[in-house]
């Protein structure tokens, strides 16, 4: 497929895929940019984690995950899925300092899941669902664009979950809960937690919560619960917190 033509190409910048595409490659030529797409089309979650129930090693080498039917393995950049049909035992293993997935969706409620070894980098979104748990626990932290919890749980076992400027922590359609032993950081001015009716019920009880740039806007809708958001987090930095929205927003032991 072609998808733009020119007269002339000039600089040393370029153009990729994001998230990048397990069945497609862009070229960037000389007088155009064209995408090449292979047999079996294209799929935004194109990787379903599969696992070997022995070393559940993340790299760039394993055929540990599924492209359809077919084994394969992961490149960086692409879209991940993490369901109950994949091994969650023993952890997932990150093996290189980092991965940086463009999206990494977890749905689990058979299953819970641990990623641990090195880090997860970019700006790829976290989005959580099902009642399982997603278990983080890379000392390296978690370096992340918006998170979205629309049910289950994630724990962050020593690691820091960094939000990327401009990017939403959000409590969607059922009650969800980020909690551990770890560290939830802005990375820049900008940062929402969002929480909506259907979410009523919420928590966030990780160790701290760091607002040491500009505190967050914490956005509240009005749910059935009597705490439509807890925060049980030490809270640290000295940004303001600012609470939007007819919720109750409860601070505990702070």
């Amino acid at each position: 497929y072609t998808l733009l033509t020119y007269a002339a190409k000039s600089g040393a910048g370029t153009l990729s895929l994001f998230p990048a595409l397990h069945n497609a490659t862009l070229t960037v030529g000389d007088t155009a940019v064209t995408l090449a797409v292979g047999a079996g089309g294209l799929s935004a979650n194109a990787l379903t984690w599969q696992g070997d129930g022995s070393a559940n090693a993340w790299d760039t080498a394993t055929s540990n995950w599924f492209f359809g039917a077919s084994s394969t393995a992961y490149a960086e950049g692409e879209a991940v899925t993490f369901d109950d049909t994949g091994s969650a035992s023993p952890a997932v293993q990150i093996t290189s300092a980092a991965v940086s997935p463009g999206a990494l969706t977890v749905n689990n409620a058979a299953k819970n899941y641990m990623i641990g070894g090195g880090a997860i980098n970019g700006g790829g979104a976290l989005s959580k669902a099902g009642t399982g748990a997603l278990s983080l626990s890379s000392t390296a932290g978690y370096h992340t664009g918006p998170v979205t919890v629309n049910g289950g749980r994630i724990t962050c076992n020593g690691s820091d979950l960094n939000l990327a400027a401009g990017a939403t922590l959000t409590f969607n359609n059922s009650p969800g809960t980020l909690d551990g032993a770890g560290l939830l950081r802005r990375r820049g001015s900008g940062n929402k937690v969002a929480v909506t009716a259907t979410a009523s019920g919420s928590s966030i009880s990780i160790t701290e919560l760091n607002l040491t740039d500009s505190g967050p806007n914490f956005d509240v809708a009005n749910g059935a619960s009597d705490s439509d958001l807890t925060v049980s987090s030490t809270v640290s930095g000295g940004g303001t917190l600012n609470k939007n929205g007819a919720g109750t927003l409860m601070l505990s032991g702070i």
